[in-house]
């Protein structure tokens, strides 16, 4: 496993950039209405989720990493915290992404009940499933990318989750709902969510007395 507080400082260079980046908030933002709150699960440096914000969302970034949310934190709001305990209140999102992250998890399931908790009714989770079956920014969708679709079986009640959507690049995707509500102005999003106005500082003090718990993730 990566110690991705010591990778934080290269990493975006040696997993495509700034073009890959792009890649996946375009296709991000063909599932998710614009004008909406995501939380971006284990969103490592921000780079995907900085240009999620550029594209008429409200971001905020979740990663477990010190060292990630350091560099995240020039870029977007962000919180550490684990993806199986977001520090997000129920029902307080209109979307959830988790990118390059639920294949490596042994047991997504409670990852994806988290996604499901902090979703407003009528949220939209969007996420990969399996980064080797990713085609490249520009790339066109493999057979195989389409193979997975319908099987992930995320544990959660009955009609919590609706049948898997492919779209190129990232496949494929999986929805809860599909249609989020709007939110308030932008300075009200951290009372919304539950949040302290500085809660990547906030949470890098905490971090400096004890080591945070790591999820694990290759974006």
């Amino acid at each position: 496993m990566l110690d991705y507080d010591l990778e934080a400082g290269h990493y975006d260079e040696t997993r495509g950039g700034l073009p890959r980046a792009r890649a996946a908030a375009d296709a991000v933002c063909r599932l998710v209405p614009g004008g909406g709150t995501l939380l971006d699960v284990a969103c490592g440096t921000g780079l995907v989720t900085g240009e999620l914000a550029g594209r008429g969302l409200r971001v905020l970034g979740v990663d477990a990493s010190a060292g990630m949310a350091r560099i995240a934190a020039g870029r977007v709001d962000v919180v550490l915290g684990d993806g199986r305990a977001l520090p997000v209140r129920d029902g307080s999102v209109d979307a959830v992404s988790t990118i390059w992250l639920l294949h490596l998890l042994d047991d997504a399931r409670p990852m994806i009940a988290e996604a499901a908790r902090v979703l407003r009714r009528g949220g939209v989770f969007v996420t990969t499933v399996d980064k080797r079956a990713a085609h490249g920014p520009g790339g066109r969708p493999e057979p195989s990318d389409r193979s997975g679709s319908g099987r992930l079986e995320p544990g959660l009640p009955p009609g919590g989750v609706h049948s898997p959507v492919t779209r190129s690049p990232l496949s494929p995707a999986t929805l809860l709902a599909n249609r989020p509500k709007p939110v308030s102005r932008r300075k009200r999003r951290h009372a919304k969510l539950g949040l302290s106005p500085t809660p990547w500082r906030s949470s890098w003090r905490k971090h400096r007395s004890r080591k945070s718990a790591r999820l694990p993730r290759t974006r």
